[in-house]
């Protein structure tokens, strides 16, 4: 089953926009490998559905989620150019600042029934996992804003004398911007040339200007960029050297080590145009990008966008400043930790952090968890997850095994006899030796020591340790 809605549509002149949002339900169950379309809506008489699809891409080892606009008008020979803007959104139902983005710009030659769109929109997992948030009561919802020229004979006519005018934000198109007032914002705009946003978004479409190529990732995930070298070097001394130093670097560029939709955010950031950040893998991925050509600015913005305020928004920053090793990042998520450590450790995200995030955690002395015994648990229920995720059996051998690195850092010392006696002792993970040893540390400290293998910290966590 699924259900659409047209929240706003206004043709002009000047260019046609529409929002078209589709709830697409049973996600969960619905075939793979295989497009599948909402019903159809009309943006300047072409016609045009949302597509979706879940598959796994050759170069990758886990499934992805497809994310389209489908034109699926009449073919005509004759049928003219069209000039389009086109912003994908898949809706967080929990937080409207994780709503994952993207957005393109396109000549479309309307002879070419054809998908428009990013095969790689997220990572499947993400979208039916519920705590992230796209997902509830088995269903999903998607979004679509497109705006678009009335159709030209040719690729010049588009170019010539204005470029497409969008405004993606809400302040154009939503439930109370009237028909009249949306019409002066366009003719102001119009009037104007567009925002700086719109007008770098069309010279960085439309190639003008362009003196350089990337050929950035590799295989079959490989895609050219053009760019101005002057733009780039505006805000990155990176790409100062490499074009207007002694050793310049020629054209086609290879960046082999970037993903190609991280690659063009950077571009549009340092045009100047609208930026969209979405999902953590997204942003790991720009982030990536600003630091190998060290654009400050950019770097900011996407730690900004990560910046932990609640337990929602800690594990993106955990991640983060763990695989960046980002220290601002990571004092900003254990306050967060520390504030709410109850619900992080019963978090569902808690099992699905990385294994140097929790280790992290682990090694972090503020913790002020109610008892040692309380965070082993959490660990516990981690290592499962992670035995599971890897297809093996979560058995203490396999689950020791995940914790080689996190167990020695578990203050089982802290615990009292009652306490150890419970998981501690009948996980299976400690050896009878590191049990009896243990016990007879946490019973009698003054006589006996810990085995070695085992975190030698008795005061618990939040306190000063001597």
């Amino acid at each position: 089953m699924q259900s659409s809605d047209i929240t706003q549509e206004n043709d002009e002149d000047c260019c046609s926009f529409i929002v078209f949002r589709h709830i697409a339900r049973n996600i969960t169950s619905m075939d793979r490998d295989i497009f599948h379309y909402s019903p159809t809506f009309r943006v300047q008489q072409m016609t045009w559905s949302i597509a979706y699809k879940v598959y796994r891409p050759p170069e990758h080892n886990e499934d992805v989620f497809g994310l389209f606009i489908a034109f699926k008008g009449t073919v005509h020979p004759s049928r003219p150019m069209v000039n389009m803007e086109v912003e994908l959104k898949l809706i967080n139902q929990f937080s409207p600042k994780k709503t994952v983005t993207k957005d393109f710009a396109a000549f479309l030659n309307t002879s070419i029934r054809t998908h428009l769109g990013f095969k790689k929109f997220m990572y499947w997992h993400d979208v039916i996992t519920r705590s992230v948030g796209f997902i509830e009561e088995d269903q999903v919802t998607m979004e679509v804003r497109i705006a678009a020229t009335p159709p030209q004979p040719d690729v010049d006519s588009l170019l010539s004398p204005k470029p497409l005018c969008i405004k993606k934000s809400s302040e154009l198109v939503n439930d109370k911007t009237s028909s009249k007032n949306l019409e002066e914002v366009l003719l102001s705009r119009q009037l104007n040339n567009c925002s700086l946003q719109d007008r770098g978004q069309y010279l960085l479409t439309s190639g003008l200007g362009s003196d350089c190529e990337f050929l950035v990732g590799k295989d079959d995930n490989k895609r050219s960029f053009q760019a101005s070298a002057l733009m780039l070097a505006r805000v990155s001394p990176v790409f100062e050297t490499m074009f207007f130093g002694e050793l310049r670097q020629t054209s086609p560029v290879p960046v082999p080590d970037v993903q190609p939709d991280a690659f063009y955010k950077m571009l549009q950031f340092a045009y100047g145009c609208e930026l969209h950040l979405g999902s953590q893998e997204e942003v790991m991925d720009l982030y990536y990008v600003a630091d190998k050509y060290l654009v400050a600015d950019l770097q900011i913005a996407c730690l900004k966008h990560v910046w932990p305020t609640d337990v929602n928004d800690v594990w993106s920053a955990l991640h983060m400043a763990t695989f960046y090793g980002l220290p601002s990042l990571l004092t900003a998520a254990l306050k967060v930790v520390g504030q709410k450590i109850d619900a992080v450790l019963q978090h569902q995200e808690f099992c699905a952090l990385s294994a140097n995030s929790l280790l992290t955690l682990v090694q972090a002395h503020e913790l002020k968890v109610g008892s040692e015994l309380q965070l082993f648990q959490a660990v516990l229920r981690w290592a499962s997850a992670s035995c599971l995720r890897k297809g093996i059996t979560a058995d203490p051998t396999t689950m020791r095994t995940e914790l080689e690195e996190i167990l020695p850092y578990i203050r089982f010392l802290s615990m009292n006899q009652e306490q150890f006696a419970e998981d501690p002792v009948t996980c299976g993970l400690l050896t009878t030796e590191e049990k009896l040893q243990c016990l007879l540390a946490i019973v009698h400290p003054s006589l006996h020591d810990p085995p070695t293998t085992i975190c030698a910290l008795r005061k618990p966590r939040g306190r000063q340790n001597s």
